[in-house]
This record gives C-alpha cells, sequence and structure tokens, in this order.
C-alpha cells in the first residue's frame, strides 16, 4: 500500500508539473513567442510535445503560429489540419482548406478523425471541398453519419456518386434503424437505386425489434409493408430481449405474429431476462406453452427469478420431477423467494431426495432458508448421522451451526467430532467456542487433534479455547503441540502451552536448536528445564556451539540493558575496563540478569552488580 500510495504521489506530482508547464507553454504561445516555444519544446524536462502546442495555439486562435510551430520541426499545414480537425477547430479547418497545396491523401485521413470525434460542423466544411473522399474508410462517412442522425450530413454525403449506401451489408440504413433515426432511413430509402429492393429490410426491423426502437417498426411495418411474422417471427422474439413492454404488445396486438415461434423463445428471453409483465402478456395468448421448455424456463427461474415470476409460472402448475429440480436448484444458488414460493403452493416436500435441499442450504450458510425449511416437520436436521450440522460446520457457517443448535435435534457432536475437528484445523475459534459449550462435543477425540489442529491453523484464539477444556492434553503424543508451534515459528503458542505445567519444553529442544526461529529460542534458553536437558546433546559439537551462542547473545542483550537501568553498572566500568566488567557480570550471574532484567524495579539485577562491585572493590 505504501509503493501504492507513492506511485499515486508521484503521478499526482508529474501531473501537476505537467499541468504548470503546459501553462507557461501557453503564456508562451499567447505572447507570440516561437523562441521561447521551440527551446521549450527542445527541453530536456519537457512534458509535452508538437501536438501540445499546436493544439494551445489553435484553441486561441493562432493559426499562424500553430502554422509557423509546425513549419519550424519540418510538419506542414495538412500536419496542423490533423489537429484541428481532431480537437474541433472549425475556423482553423476553413482557413487550412483554402490551400490549394493539401495533398488528398491527407484529407481522407481527416475527415474521418473529425468523424470519430463527432465533430459534425468540420465534416461538412470538408465535404464542401471537393479534394475530400466522402467514400474513405470504406465508407465510414455515410454510417457515421447515419449512427448519429445527422440529417444534413448524410444529404451532403448522398450528392457524391461515390458514396454506396449499400456497402457492408447495408450498413448505413441498419445503423439508423438501431438507433431510431426514421428520418435518415426514410432519407436513404428514397436513393436506394432502380431496380433495388434493398433486402436488408427486415434485418433492420429485427435489429430495431431488439433495441426497442417501436417507432422505427411501426415505420417500417407501415412504410415497407412489412410482415412483422418475417423470418420465423423472430421480432417477438427480439422484442422480448429489448424489455420494451409497449414493443411487445404493438407486435402481439398484429394477427400474423405467433408469441409462441421458434419453440416457445420469446418466452425464455423474458424469463431469463425476469420480464414479469412481458411474460405475464405472453402466456396470455393460448398458443403460447411452457411445454417443451420447462427445464430451461423453471432452471432460469430457480437461479434468478424473483417472487412475482416464480408466482407466476409455478402458478399453472409443473410436474413434480420439474418442481424438485427447481427447489434443490432453488437452494442450491439460496434463492429464498423461489423456495418459499415453491413451499407456499405445496408443490415441493422439502425432505426430497433425502433432504438434498436443506443439506446445500446448510453448506451454503443461507440462515434464512435454513429457518425455513426447519419450520416444516418433513425436514429432519439429525438424518443421516447429523450430515446437515457436520456439513456446516466443516463449510465454516457459524450462524447455521447456531441455528441447527438452536433447534435442538442434531448432534454437533456426531461422527466422532468431525465438526470441531474441521473447524480446529482451520482455525475457527468463534465456531469452536460454540461447538464446546454442548457436552456432547469432545475436543479431546482423536488423540487431541483438536489442539493439534489448531496448532497447525496458527490461531491463537483457537488454542486458547481449547486449552480451557480439561478433557485436553496438551502434552499428548510427546507434547506434539509444543513441538508443531515450535517447528512453524508460532511464538505467542509457544508461549501459551509453556503456561501449562503439563507440558515439557525439553520435548522440542533438540528440533528447536535446529529450526526454530531466534525468538523462540530465547524463549526456551530461559527454561531450567532446558538448560539441563541441554547437557544430552553436549557431545554433539554444532548443537553445542549453537546454544552456547545462543546463551551468550541473550546474556549481552542483558548486560546493555542492565548498564542503561542499574546504576550501579556504570560504578562497575568505572573501577574495571567495560570488556572485563561485562564479562564478569556476564559469566557470574548471567542467568540471573536473563530473568531478572525484565523487571521494572531490578532490584535484583541491582543487588547483583552491587555485590560484584564490593567483591572488586576488596
Amino acid at each position: 500500500r505504501a509503493r501504492t500510495r507513492t506511485g499515486s504521489n508521484v503521478s499526482a506530482r508529474g501531473g501537476q508539473t505537467r499541468k504548470v508547464m503546459l501553462d507557461s507553454l501557453g503564456l508562451a504561445i499567447q505572447k507570440r513567442d516561437v523562441t521561447r516555444v521551440m527551446a521549450m519544446l527542445n527541453g530536456d524536462t519537457a512534458a509535452f510535445n508538437l501536438r501540445d502546442a499546436v493544439g494551445i495555439a489553435l484553441e486561441s486562435d493562432l493559426l499562424d503560429i500553430a502554422t509557423k510551430i509546425a513549419d519550424m520541426v519540418g510538419q506542414g499545414p495538412i500536419d496542423v489540419l490533423k489537429k484541428a480537425s481532431s480537437i474541433g477547430c472549425f475556423s482553423a479547418v476553413v482557413e487550412l482548406l483554402k490551400d490549394d497545396s493539401l495533398p488528398v491523401e491527407g484529407m481522407s485521413h481527416c475527415i474521418v478523425t473529425a468523424a470519430r470525434k463527432n465533430h459534425v460542423n468540420i465534416v461538412k466544411a470538408f465535404l464542401l471541398d471537393a479534394r475530400s473522399d466522402p467514400s474513405a474508410c470504406n465508407n465510414f462517412l455515410i454510417r457515421w453519419a447515419a449512427q448519429i442522425g445527422s440529417l444534413d450530413t448524410v444529404r451532403l454525403l448522398l450528392k457524391d456518386t461515390r458514396v454506396n449506401i449499400h456497402a457492408n451489408d447495408h450498413a448505413p440504413f441498419l445503423m439508423a434503424a438501431r438507433h431510431g433515426h426514421i428520418d435518415v432511413m426514410r432519407l436513404l430509402l428514397v436513393h436506394k437505386g432502380e431496380g433495388d429492393s434493398f433486402g436488408r429490410n427486415e434485418q433492420a426491423f429485427l435489429v430495431a425489434c431488439q433495441k426497442g426502437q417501436l417507432e422505427v417498426v411501426r415505420w417500417l411495418m407501415d412504410t415497407c409493408n412489412l410482415d412483422p411474422s418475417c423470418q420465423n417471427g423472430r421480432a417477438v422474439q427480439m422484442a422480448c430481449t429489448s424489455q420494451n413492454e409497449e414493443l411487445v404488445k404493438f407486435l402481439l396486438s398484429d394477427d400474423r405474429v405467433d408469441p409462441s415461434s421458434l419453440g416457445n423463445s420469446a418466452l425464455v428471453s423474458a424469463v431469463n431476462l425476469g420480464c414479469v409483465e412481458i411474460a405475464k402478456m405472453l402466456l396470455s395468448d393460448s398458443r403460447v406453452t411452457v411445454s417443451g421448455v420447462e427445464s430451461k424456463i423453471f432452471d432460469e427461474v430457480a437461479k434468478r427469478g424473483s417472487r412475482d415470476m416464480a408466482t407466476l409460472l409455478l402458478g399453472l402448475g409443473v410436474d413434480d420431477e420439474i418442481a424438485v429440480s427447481t427447489f434443490i436448484t432453488a437452494c442450491r444458488v439460496s434463492n429464498f423467494e423461489v423456495v418459499k414460493v415453491l413451499l407456499d403452493l405445496e408443490l415441493v416436500d422439502p425432505s426430497c431426495r433425502e433432504q438434498a435441499g436443506f443439506k446445500l442450504v446448510c453448506e451454503n450458510g443461507s440462515v434464512d432458508l435454513v429457518r425455513l425449511l426447519l419450520q416444516d416437520e418433513r425436514v429432519q436436521p439429525g438424518r443421516a448421522d447429523n450430515e446437515s450440522i457436520v456439513t456446516a460446520c466443516t463449510q465454516l457457517k457459524t450462524d447455521v451451526v447456531r441455528v441447527l443448535m438452536e433447534d435442538g435435534r442434531c448432534n454437533p457432536g456426531a461422527r466422532n467430532n468431525l465438526g470441531i475437528c474441521a473447524a480446529s484445523e482451520k482455525g475457527a475459534d468463534e465456531l469452536v467456542e460454540l461447538l464446546l459449550a454442548d457436552p456432547r462435543v469432545d475436543p479431546s477425540e482423536h488423540n487431541n487433534y483438536c489442539l493439534d489442529g489448531a496448532v497447525s491453523s496458527g490461531s491463537l484464539a483457537t488454542v486458547r479455547i481449547i486449552l480451557k477444556d480439561p478433557r485436553v492434553a496438551p502434552n499428548g503424543k510427546n507434547n506434539l503441540p509444543l513441538r508443531s508451534a515450535v517447528s512453524k515459528g508460532y511464538k505467542a503458542i509457544v508461549e501459551l502451552l509453556l503456561e501449562d505445567p503439563r507440558v515439557d519444553p525439553t520435548a522440542c529442544v533438540e528440533p528447536a536448536l535446529k529450526n526454530a526461529p531466534q525468538e523462540i529460542l530465547e524463549i526456551l534458553a530461559l527454561l531450567p528445564q532446558v538448560q539441563h536437558a541441554v547437557a544430552k546433546f553436549w557431545r554433539d559439537p554444532k548443537l553445542r556451539i549453537m546454544f552456547k551462542k545462543l546463551h551468550r547473545d541473550m546474556v549481552q542483550q542483558a548486560v546493555e540493558c542492565a548498564r542503561i537501568a542499574c546504576p550501579v553498572a556504570k560504578k562497575l566500568e568505572l573501577e574495571l575496563n567495560t570488556d572485563l566488567a561485562a564479562k564478569i557480570i556476564s559469566f557470574a550471574f548471567g542467568n540471573d540478569l536473563i530473568v531478572n532484567h525484565s523487571d521494572i524495579k531490578l532490584a535484583r539485577t541491582n543487588a547483583l552488580i552491587s555485590d560484584v562491585l564490593c567483591k572488586v572493590n576488596k
């Protein structure tokens, strides 16, 4: 996060620097100081380029300065024209177009750029110039003008014989239909050419239906005598996709439209999009039925359906197997409303398929659904060896477990306490504490597996909760919890375990000396049991060296602390040289210093050093 903030600050400072430098550049341009402008453009720390300078000059209505700047770096009027077309400087474009030397190729690029930026007046200015090619980029301009509904621009384009309104499968006409520009469509129809039947009327009709363009649909049917049932009646399905209720209603008012065409695809679309009113309109026609598409419709209702949609469709009556399948899917995705409708209409037994639905809501953590299903006496949460609560425990759904325990029909200690074992190894302290409130739950099951799992998870809170239970033996399996905590470097857990008198710290001496972090070694080295146990490994030179070095480092830390906290230590150093004083303290009273230097009063340490000082003086 620090790096991110630093990067953001640098970016912000960079943006501020660029703004300041652009302001300076703009001031130089306003003063018509071309020399200063060029010096700034050529500077090593320039935060802008030629296009910035030309753009500022054009926006300041200083075309001569913009041209001069471009000329000084070897660029001509056409480059200035490109920039003016891009940023929308109409007056500059008009002035530059007076130059007869402008290359035709560059003109095409400029007009397309202006169109892409929606600078309509500039496009019109180019179209009035004979050098411009209105058919550039595969007739891009006519498609663009039809899309934005610029009737004047379309008229200008249609005056040029190079423009082909039928290119790209009549794309201009389709663009106008898609965006609802009837005037443009009418103009294109007038210029369709002799003998041209304009074969894309039906396609435009479908596009308009898909985009919900009611007026375009109405106009095409009236003007082009278009049959709304064309292309196998796809129009009504496309209209449902647009979610335009008025458009669907208009199409259904025509007797030629069959709302059940293409396998009731219109109803499927309405259900998929959650359009309840459109679904009602479709179902009011006797030809529309869910027969043949039940799986599609009810699967969608189960996954994303609202209460109103579920009531509408399920109220029609469904096959038992479909109802069960819908119920199971709704439970899987936790769709409370659909499950509630199924139960209210008495269409399904909530214990169907061996309580698969109840198991799913427990697994998902859907507390509201768990409460709802538990209200039905057919649901038995303790069935299948308490699978529901065990599943909730393994998925760490604490709230669900709480509801099931409040219900009282589940045994949270079922399956050899699998639930608390799973919760412990995942460090779910709240869930572990909840389960231990039930006397049937035994955390010592499987040879104290819960404590082992909690230690492995690194959850101090979970370990502390489990250790409160007298049935747990923290020294089991040769003090495995302590050895595990030491090997994983969990300092807080090591300290907690060592507070229990049953734990034997000597069990982890050898592995600790080889693998444990320094901070844990320091904790162990303070314990008298560990210091005596080290003698067992004294024949191993490597272990002996490691332990002596560890102890020496710790003593040195204690000595440093004593020097600061104990006034008598300074007197000792005055009587003897510093190194000798340190050695005396370290070797004579090292262990006592280590044990006592954390004491605020440090009385014991003061007494020890005072005694040394007294002996030295003697």
